[in-house]
């Protein structure tokens, strides 16, 4: 989806779109709510347009794949 097409509202896999955040190069930011959850959360959604290179997604996956092996009160849940 265009990243321009994000609305507050918004459900994505159970999580709802609060608000936007500032974004980064290669993602955009949400402060987002997930009923039965009371944690503060953002989400982080990765700028995928049409005819760029994949290197986003890859890096996305690559972010994902370190923030497993973390740990501590200071790491992203």
């Amino acid at each position: 989806m265009d990243p321009q097409r994000w609305q507050a509202g918004q459900v994505i896999d159970g999580f709802v779109l609060e608000r936007a955040l500032d974004p980064g190069g290669m993602a955009s930011f949400w402060r987002v709510s997930k009923p039965g959850t009371d944690l503060p959360m953002v989400m982080k959604i990765p700028l995928m347009r049409r005819g760029e290179d994949p290197i986003t997604i890859v890096g996305f996956e690559v972010e994902g794949m370190i923030l497993a092996r973390l740990s501590g009160p200071h790491v992203p849940r």
